[in-house]
């Protein structure tokens, strides 16, 4: 009894296609990871008006994925940012972004690596899925 194996040519299609679908899982997998640090920051930043705390972002260019103070987004932005962070001479630190990156970075992680597994497990999956019949 011979076997052949049928969809060879599917899979090949298939295949050429997981490198972008790779991508795509795994860029969401480290966006989400951002969003857990962005509210762990969004959590400690200072709050007088709100603009510091809503200015805090996740940002996707590219292959980096970044949580940022996006100043742009209030005329004047939000320079005093690094001055809240750090401190001047005439203001004590009062610092946000590191602790809040210390202290979600486990978690981030944790995110990503579930996020990404699965994602990639999913993408092979439905790639290689071959169908097998006897002849």
């Amino acid at each position: 009894m011979a076997t052949k194996v049928r969809g060879v040519e599917e899979l090949k299609r298939n295949c050429r296609h997981l490198p972008a679908a790779s991508k795509a899982v795994l860029r969401e997998a480290r966006v989400a990871g951002a969003e857990v640090i962005a509210e762990r920051v969004r959590q400690l930043a200072p709050v007088d008006s709100g603009v510091l705390h809503d200015s805090i972002k996740v940002v996707v260019a590219g292959e980096t994925v970044s949580v940022i103070i996006d100043r742009e987004d209030y005329p004047g932005g939000v320079p005093y940012f690094a001055y809240v962070e750090y401190g001047t001479s005439r203001m004590d630190a009062r610092p946000y972004f590191r602790p809040a990156f210390d202290q979600s970075k486990a978690a981030a992680e944790a995110v990503i690596v579930a996020l990404a597994g699965a994602g990639l497990a999913t993408v092979a999956t439905s790639a290689l899925s071959v169908r097998v019949r006897e002849k």
